[in-house]
């Protein structure tokens, strides 16, 4: 869902906002049953409030980027938990990082994705997606790489439908996301974008035991809704 916009003031006042509109137009899919699976950290806040109103389980979907050595700010590529890496061979060239930073980089980050795997599994099973529709959700996309990354992940699961939301897209991300998915959601598509922090009046890092309560308390609402209740 395309929604255009031209503000130069915060949209939102927070992740959690956010997350209550896009809920809000997400709630026709809540008969499908759908999993919610969020992108770490950003994306945790946004699943949390989506998944409550479609009473849907939620877990992550871990992805990291390949910074480049020495220039954290840009990135070479991404690697997902399964071990998977899409290299931009274009940045590698530019940046001319060598076979050995590159290596030392990919097993940083699969350490890294290793250990959030372990830290946030709180004790279960991965969900499963195959034959669900899946809807993945993050704050905000800006060149949208990572989100495709994520995509072409679970499409390897065999979902019956994956369905992207994030509470701010670019414009120049957006038609390739759409293309990619089945369906797009959005309450802000700005015509103008510089970054995704500027619609969010407050956008600290989102810390990773608050990750754990917001999954612990969206496991702990299904626990309590597969009891049987007292008149059965």
């Amino acid at each position: 869902m395309l929604a255009e916009g031209l503000l130069h003031t915060p949209a939102f006042e927070d992740r959690h906002e956010a997350g209550r509109l896009l809920a809000n137009m997400l709630r026709h899919l809540r008969e499908d049953h759908p999993v919610v699976l969020a992108l770490p950290r950003g994306g945790v806040p946004l699943g949390y409030e989506v998944a409550r109103v479609l009473s849907a389980p939620l877990d992550l979907l871990l992805v990291r980027k390949l910074p480049v050595p020495r220039h954290p700010d840009i990135t070479m590529g991404v690697i997902g938990e399964s071990g998977t890496i899409r290299l931009d061979g274009d940045v590698v060239r530019a940046q001319r990082v060598s076979p050995g930073d590159l290596d030392e980089i990919v097993l940083h980050e699969r350490e890294e994705l290793e250990r959030q795997a372990w830290r946030y599994a709180l004790g279960r099973p991965r969900l499963s997606v195959e034959g669900r529709v899946v809807l993945l959700v993050d704050d905000g996309i800006a060149t949208g790489e990572t989100a495709r990354f994520a995509v072409e992940t679970l499409r390897k699961e065999r979902p019956a439908r994956v369905l992207l939301g994030a509470g701010v897209v670019s414009p120049e991300a957006y038609p390739t996301l759409f293309r990619i998915t089945d369906g797009v959601y959005s309450p802000m598509v700005p015509g103008i974008f510089h970054s995704i922090a500027e619609w969010y009046r407050h956008f600290a890092p989102v810390s990773e035991a608050e990750i754990e309560r917001l999954l612990q308390e969206v496991h702990h609402m299904h626990d309590e809704d597969a009891l049987p209740s007292a008149s059965r």
